[in-house]
């Protein structure tokens, strides 16, 4: 079992996982802040550095690393700064949290961000703490 964590607009949007073959489980919470005692009022008031994700438990063996990248810019649009449809807010931005320097400078990453997309709106991080 692997884990995939993305900010894809409002965490509530886990279920757009929901039916997709090798997807073992998700869960609401945050990242990209340092706040460990962290509030839905305070992510939403924009000063704690962090967003609305999903941390997503996935079967390796059905699906890879870029197929979840794949998955993550199919299920919303990372076009959208601070924003994602009627949500509105930097804690909505499209985020991917990676776990290690492989998932970071994976070819298919790269592939992304030659194509311009690191300029659309959605940015990469290492993911330290992740909290629900």
């Amino acid at each position: 079992m692997k884990t995939f964590i993305g900010g894809i607009g409002c965490f509530w949007d886990e279920t757009k996982y929901d039916g997709i073959k090798g997807i073992l489980s998700t869960e609401c919470g945050y990242c990209g802040g340092d706040d460990p005692n962290v509030t839905y009022k305070a992510v939403c008031g924009g000063d704690t550095g962090h967003i609305e994700v999903v941390k997503v438990q996935y079967d390796e063996n059905i699906l890879s690393y870029e197929d979840m990248v794949r998955l993550f810019f199919k299920l919303h649009d990372s076009t959208q700064k601070n924003r994602q449809g009627t949500y509105v807010g930097i804690q909505y931005r499209s985020e991917i949290f990676y776990n290690n320097d492989n998932e970071c400078l994976s070819e298919f990453i790269q592939r992304f961000l030659r194509m311009g997309l690191l300029f659309l709106g959605w940015k990469r991080y290492k993911w330290k703490k992740y909290w629900f």
